[in-house]
């Protein structure tokens, strides 16, 4: 299965971070990989295992798409705001 999105961002501090999206039946799934030297931000991203003196960890979340039409309607009708990170 081939994401809708994907997003790969670098940090300054060598940390790795992609996010993948899919759109699965009836519901989105959101896949987050992290490579990080941080012992205690591995622990906080459940990390699975350390290769090159870096832990790789990963989570997943899945929204049914009833959920998701219900986080879109809360913010239609909230005209809530929004950030954008520079």
């Amino acid at each position: 299965m081939k994401p809708l999105i994907t997003t790969k961002i670098i940090k300054d501090n060598g940390d790795i971070h992609t996010l993948e999206l899919f759109s699965y039946k009836s519901a989105f799934v959101l896949h987050k990989h992290l490579i990080t030297s941080d012992d205690k931000k591995a622990e906080l991203f459940q990390k699975m295992r350390k290769f090159w003196g870096k832990w790789y960890c990963k989570q997943e979340i899945v929204i049914s798409k009833e959920e998701y039409r219900a986080i879109v309607g809360f913010y239609e009708s909230k005209k809530c705001k929004t950030y954008k990170n520079n």
